[in-house]
């Protein structure tokens, strides 16, 4: 069951409007840097964690 969009937080919004046009796996810092909040292990890591949510619920 694939989970609308419109339901999600604005950080999930954000990171779904990003990942919703390519066509290939991308990495989170990827994510990170399209989303302006860099590279730091710890931007990276909040981004692949909401990445993984994402994945997790459809």
């Amino acid at each position: 069951m694939k989970m609308d969009q419109d339901v999600l937080p604005k950080g999930y919004q954000a990171i779904m409007r990003v990942v919703a046009g390519v066509a290939e796996p991308v990495k989170a810092a990827e994510v990170s840097v399209a989303l302006g909040k860099g590279t730091l292990p710890g931007q990276v890591e909040a981004v692949r964690a909401k990445l993984k949510r994402l994945a997790e619920r459809g």
